[in-house]
């Protein structure tokens, strides 16, 4: 028996000893300070910015709290956490309020708390500071190694909308634009094939001009073409081939080559310029291609009127850019015009490698201006990709409380033509839009109220610790989803030709539109192959169970001829009364009382999918990604 027991207590004092061996390591006064980093043997210094929840889903009025952590990693590669006097951290918000403080580093992390009084975004800047209230920086030859932690959240998601209603004008502005494009034929005046570049054994590519409306004085060039590098895969199969239109950011700049297996790229030059000329061409040209001495774009005379600004000409060259391929990729093809026919079997070959279907617009920031802009323009286009998508809800300017964006034209009248947002409600491709939490050139409420205003399948993934670039702090993503959503009674313009739909009960179509008619989820297939999937709300008035849109006794008989199972239909959301998700007894008394004019609640009327219900269809489901260098 003692012997037992002896085995015992040896047995719990190597346990003891096991467990403290794991825990004693962990303390914070282990942690080496930022002040006594070695420069020559680090690679950067960063931090990591966690939140209490996904710092996309806060309501109004939830306590944010952002816990911060300073990490070095060396040229080895090896990372370790870091103490500093003070972590000072600046705050702006959408409900006005700012504010700037220092927070206690010398644990090797720091916590930060604020919370929004209405739906918007929080940005947050976080700096090392030393005991002094300096700023800490670790100087490698003239490279700073501290990257600020730039980071936010937001509240109130689905709340977030323009600040400015869009013009009433707006469909018929840009259909007259689009019936001025149509006087002038997407003609190719001018190539010439690049022989030497990294891609040139796989892929063909041409630097192209083509034809297209434009007002010449309104540009320093003089000029009112499309221009741009397209590429080609070399020996692609007929009808194989989809299209990418590229964008690119605010400037005067070469395009950039963009190849792969799958496309024909075509990277379009925002303006009507040479674009694939060396450095000293566009630093002659600058940034004041307009007609004012502003940065294009920039004119508060011009954005005055949606005719004068310089985003119209932009983008109708971007429309001008997806009529091109159709018509030279499509059947038939085209062969150049008034230019050398040295390249014209190559161009003659183009004809029908294009599969007829796939269109992808993709840029970043005013090249995502211009891929949403031109997916709306052009119902046609399958896929957008609009990366940290710039010049969304311009009247933001109008208020003071929005976080204001770094970069934007003063507001005025005519921007609200061009805005990204009102643009949004348009598109009918499959969207993915991703940015990032500390941008302050496209905040995160600007974002928002593009993804808010798409009806179409689409992503939106947030970055913890991104800029309007991406940064060296360690990266949490957030997405968002949400479906095609229309609601009963709503109509809409279909792309293309429908071969059929899975329920026909459900929708009508006439002449290239669709009108919802009943609740549900209907799959619409059209001819090239595509499907969509509609999801159709009806918000259903409680108690009115024929559905007539009037709650009275024919109501209260049909609910009792449903329950006695006799051979009727009813409209079951609006059926259930108390909103338990049952039609059953307890309805039809709650519904009788009600007409007996007793002080009872009709609670029915939730928003019907096909039988399931859901309070917010448009608060898509989130999934969380961490992508942890850990």
């Amino acid at each position: 028996m003692k012997k037992n027991v002896r085995r015992m207590i040896s047995l719990m004092l190597v346990l003891c000893m096991a467990v403290s061996m794991v825990v004693l390591p962990t303390y914070a006064t282990d942690l080496r300070s930022i002040l006594d980093v070695d420069a020559a043997t680090t690679e950067k210094i960063y931090f990591k910015c966690e939140t209490n929840k996904d710092f996309t889903t806060y309501a109004v009025g939830d306590e944010m709290v952002f816990t911060l952590t300073l990490y070095a990693q060396n040229t080895s590669k090896q990372v370790e956490a870091l103490t500093a006097p003070y972590f000072y951290y600046s705050i702006r918000q959408d409900d006005g309020r700012s504010y700037y403080g220092f927070a206690d580093a010398t644990s090797g992390s720091a916590v930060i708390r604020t919370k929004l009084t209405s739906p918007g975004a929080v940005l947050l800047k976080v700096l090392p500071y030393d005991s002094a209230k300096k700023e800490i920086t670790v100087m490698k030859g003239e490279t700073n190694l501290v990257t600020p932690m730039n980071g936010g959240a937001i509240a109130g998601v689905s709340e977030i909308t323009t600040t400015l209603e869009e013009p009433e004008g707006f469909d018929a502005f840009w259909a007259e634009q689009l019936e001025l494009l149509d006087t002038c034929a997407p003609e190719m005046y001018s190539i010439e094939k690049l022989e030497s570049w990294w891609g040139k054994d796989t892929y063909d590519a041409y630097i192209v001009k083509i034809n297209c409306v434009g007002n010449s004085a309104l540009i320093s060039t003089g000029e009112t073409y499309v221009s741009g590098v397209l590429t080609v895969p070399k020996n692609a199969d007929p009808s194989t081939l989809k299209f990418n239109l590229g964008f690119q950011g605010y400037g005067v700049s070469a395009c950039w080559i963009s190849a792969s297996a799958e496309y024909v790229n075509f990277v379009v030059s925002a303006h009507s310029m040479d674009p694939y000329e060396d450095a000293d061409y566009y630093t002659a040209l600058g940034r004041t291609l307009g007609v004012s001495d502003s940065d294009y774009g920039w004119s508060a005379a011009e954005n005055a009127d949606p005719y004068t600004s310089y985003f119209r000409y932009m983008l109708l060259r971007d429309v001008q850019a997806v009529r091109f391929l159709q018509k030279y990729f499509g059947e038939g093809g085209a062969a150049p015009v008034g230019t050398d026919t040295a390249l014209a079997a190559e161009v003659e070959s183009w004809s029908g490698l294009w599969d007829n279907t796939n269109i992808r617009t993709s840029g970043g920031s005013q090249g995502g201006f211009q891929a949403i802009a031109t997916a709306a323009l052009v119902p046609q286009v399958t896929e957008c990709a609009a990366s940290i998508p710039w010049f969304a809800d311009v009247g933001a300017q109008t208020v003071n409380t929005r976080i204001s964006s770094g970069f934007l034209p003063s507001y005025a009248d005519g921007l609200l033509f061009y805005d990204t947002a009102n643009f949004a409600k348009r598109v009918k491709a499959v969207v993915k839009i991703d940015a990032g939490a500390g941008d302050p050139t496209c905040p995160m409420w600007s974002i928002q109220s593009i993804f808010n205003n798409l009806t179409t399948d689409a992503t939106l993934t947030f970055t913890q610790g991104r800029t309007h670039s991406r940064t060296n702090t360690v990266e949490i993503n957030y997405t968002e989803t949400k479906s095609l959503t229309i609601s009963v009674g709503d109509t809409y313009a279909l792309p293309f030709a429908v071969k059929e739909t899975s329920d026909p009960g459900l929708v009508s179509i006439e002449d290239g539109v669709l009108t919802a008619v009943k609740g549900g989820v209907c799959t619409v297939t059209y001819e090239n192959g595509i499907e969509r999937t509609f999801n159709i709300e009806y918000s259903a008035i409680g108690g009115d169970a024929n559905d007539d849109s009037a709650i009275d006794i024919k109501d209260a008989v049909l609910l009792a001829q449903y329950l006695a199972e006799w051979d009727v239909t009813i409209n079951e959301a609006a059926a259930d009364c108390n909103g338990d998700g049952n039609v059953d007894i307890k309805d039809a008394v709650l519904l009788a009382q009600y007409l007996a004019e007793w002080d009872v609640e009709l609670v029915g009327g939730k928003p019907s999918h096909g039988g399931t219900t859901d309070d917010d269809p448009q608060d898509g489901d989130r999934e969380i990604e961490a992508d942890d260098i850990f």
